[in-house]
């Protein structure tokens, strides 16, 4: 078994570069069986990060199944030096 990790990069252009390379290589064909699509996401008006994961998989040539898991969660600040929201 194998697979292949590629990072999407941190803009919507790079993304949306990127992803028009993976479907002009035909990166998913025949031999998917399961795709794997994480990230997070910082909303600074409520200072949120939200993680998100998608999953889609084969099991068989004829049937896919999918699945989204969405988890917010809140990084509290720091009372002594920079904290991560400030660095970001």
């Amino acid at each position: 078994m194998g697979g292949d990790i590629v990072e999407l990069g941190n803009s919507s252009e790079l993304t949306r570069q990127l992803l028009s390379k993976l479907q002009n290589t035909h990166w998913i064909n025949a031999a998917t069986r399961a795709v794997h699509v994480e990230f997070t996401q910082y909303h600074k008006e409520t200072a949120l990060f939200v993680t998100v994961t998608v999953v889609l998989q084969w099991p068989q040539a004829d049937m896919a199944l999918g699945s989204v898991s969405i988890q917010p969660f809140h990084i509290p600040p720091l009372h002594s030096g920079p904290d991560l929201q400030m660095a970001m």
